[in-house]
């Protein structure tokens, strides 16, 4: 279960990274 919670954190930050990226 933790790991599950961690990559959905990961993957929310990379998702975040490349709205920044699209942003920018």
């Amino acid at each position: 279960m933790s790991l599950q919670k961690n990559w959905g954190n990961v993957h929310l930050t990379a998702l975040g990274a490349i709205l920044l990226s699209t942003l920018t």
